[in-house]
Parts: structure tokens; sequence; C-alpha cells
């Protein structure tokens, strides 16, 4: 009989006699069958767990469980763990809950005609209605002192008056091209109304670069000023059949610089520029590089296309590197008129109804 852990066996011999010989057999040694793992303690980050198994003897051998990796659980931008979470925001909300928490940036506004939803732009994003807007005058309404204003191609008639009263920089397409460079597509501002159809400036530090600038029959006044203008700049900017690139209010009280440099003036009708009123704080009046050609008949009481009529001022009068092409032009009137400052005069191009006549060009009071 073969023995087993629960039982002694039996062995035997026999003699040749018959006779038989027995002998017990030692029970087996027990050898433990362990059934399956049994989770006792499920394991977590925190804690380890305790895992069994059991022999049918009803030995048991036991296990621990390591601790789970620590899995990131973010909401609302952080783990409980303290982990922040790197959060990708889709129409301004993360997975995790948390609402994307802007902080708008009013020192840089875009303007697009027909802009209507969030723009971006040159890696940077504009916020529909509070930095990106349709037109200029909502974007000046939320623009910080100091501010750059974008203002994208396309068509922006001007219906209503858009008043500058504070620092700003007005940017177009074509913004610090010279007046001979190719230009691309303009942000065109079109004026019809005197007073209506123009952007209106006052106070300091206001420049204008890279705009373009169209009159519908000859109500173009695109670009007035209020009473008190200081360091103000036209820049690389385009025109084209308008009444006059530049008319002060009468009684302006010029401060500063005034520059108008960089433009292209395309069949305009009567002035370029015109300072009137007080120059008596401007240091400096400067009219460069500009491009000036086609019909101009500037007939206004004879005075000029640049027409520098402040009789107080002691600023230089700088009229240097512009090329002038004009056909139709009234010879009654000289194409620069000033009045008092210390003038400066040196030109690239100076042709007039197709005769090159420098001398033709200037009529100065300065005594």
């Amino acid at each position: 009989k073969e023995a087993t852990e629960a039982e002694e066996g039996l062995k035997e011999r026999t003699c040749e006699c018959g006779e038989k010989e027995s002998q017990k057999i030692d029970k087996l040694a027990h050898t433990h069958a362990f059934g399956e793992w049994v989770i006792v303690k499920e394991a977590t980050e925190t804690e380890e767990g305790l895992k069994e198994k059991t022999c049918s003897c009803g030995e048991k051998q036991t296990e621990k469980i390591a601790k789970l990796e620590h899995v990131h659980k973010f909401e609302n931008g952080s783990c409980a763990c303290g982990e922040a979470h790197d959060c990708v925001y889709v129409d301004g909300k993360c997975e995790c809950g948390k609402v994307e928490e802007i902080v708008y940036d009013y020192s840089k506004l875009l303007v697009g005609a027909g802009l209507e939803a969030d723009t971006e732009v040159e890696g940077v994003k504009y916020y529909f209605g509070e930095t990106a807007f349709a037109t200029v005058n909502e974007a000046l309404a939320k623009a910080a002192e100091g501010a750059t204003i974008y203002v994208l191609a396309g068509e922006y008639p001007i219906t209503e008056a858009i008043e500058i009263n504070k620092p700003i920089t007005l940017v177009g397409p074509n913004a610090n091209k010279g007046a001979n460079d190719e230009r691309v597509a303009e942000a065109m501002f079109t004026s019809d109304n005197y007073e209506t159809g123009s952007i209106f400036v006052g106070g300091a530090n206001i420049t204008l670069n890279g705009l373009g600038f169209k009159g519908v029959g000859e109500q173009g006044y695109p670009i007035q000023s209020r009473e008190e203008l200081e360091n103000f700049a036209i820049k690389s900017c385009y025109f084209e059949n308008v009444n006059t690139v530049f008319c002060p209010y009468a009684s302006t009280n010029f401060k500063g610089t005034f520059t108008i440099a960089d433009t292209v003036n395309n069949n305009n009708l009567q002035f370029l520029a015109w300072v009137a009123g007080s120059a008596a704080e401007l240091t400096k009046f400067e009219f460069t590089n500009n491009k000036v050609y086609g019909e101009v008949a500037s007939h206004f009481a004879g005075k000029g296309m640049i027409s520098f009529r402040a009789t107080d001022s002691y600023a230089e009068v700088v009229i240097e590197g512009n090329e002038f092409d004009l056909e139709d032009y009234v010879l009654a009137s000289n194409p620069i008129y000033v009045a008092s400052g210390k003038l400066s005069v040196k030109n690239k191009l100076c042709k007039l109804n197709g005769i090159n006549d420098c001398i033709a060009l200037v009529n100065s009071h300065i005594t």
C-alpha cells in the first residue's frame, strides 16, 4: 500500500517457506499546494495592498502589493498632489474644468473690416470685443495710452468721425515703407464728408503709419486736427483724390514736431499739409521723402499745397527728398508756401506741368 500524506503505507516480503514479513511506510511529507492569489486589501497611491493564497491544509501565504504609481487627476488646473496642469483651452475652457483667465493687453489691438471673432495674427491672439474690433473707434475706446492699433487690409468708410485724443499709433499693412517701395493691399479709409468723414487728432504723440486714404468726390478731408497737437506724424501713408491730406482746426496750437514722411500722394485736390493757427511752440515741421504726382490743383488763396501759414514760428521747416511731378497745376499758387521759421528745401524732383522748375516751387515769406 502506497503511503500518502494522510495514511501510512505498507510493504511486505515473503520467504520461500511462505512466511510473510510486513513493514509500515511513513506518511508522505506534506507539500503545500496553494490556490490562486486573492486580494485581501487593494493597494492605493498612499498605502500598500495585501494578497494571500491558501493550501488545502489551511496554510496561508501572504504577499504585499506595491503602492500604485501616482496618476494626476486634475481639477480646475491642479492635482491634489499640488502638481499644476498644463491647461489647453478650447473655447475658453480646459478639460480639467478650469476656465481660461485672460489678461487682456490693451497696448496692442487689432482692427479688421467685418471682423467678428477672435483672431490670431503673427502668433498673437486678439480677443473680439476686448482687443479685436471691426472699427477703429471701438478699438480706441479700449486702447491704453501709448497703444498700437494694427489695422488689417480692407476698406473702412469713415461714416462717423474718428477721434484720437490720446497717445496712439495707428499701423496699417504698409507701415515704414518708402514712397517708391511696392505697397501691399491697403487698409483704405474712404472719406466723403468734411464734418464726419475724418480722423480728428488732438493731444500728443499720435502717429498714423502705413494706412491708405481715398476721397469720394471733392469732399475728402481724411485727417484734421483739434485745438492742440503735439508730436504728430503721418508716415508711409497713401492718399488719393482727397481734398486735403491734413487740415488743421483754424486755431490749432502746434507743439513739438510735425512730420509727414514717405507718403504717396495721387491726384489730390488742394493741400498736402496746412499749418495754421499758432506754431510758436513747434520745434520742427518735416515734409520729407514724399511722392506727389497726378493732377493737383492747389488754388486756395494762392498759398500752396504745403502751406505753412503760421507767422509766429521759429521751427525748422524741412522740405527735402520729395518728388513732385504735377499736371494741371495752378501756377498762380506756389506749391510750397512758408510764412515763418527756418526753411530748408532740397528735393529730388520738382516738375510742374511737364517743366522741371525748382525756382517756382517755393514762395517763402520769411524775413
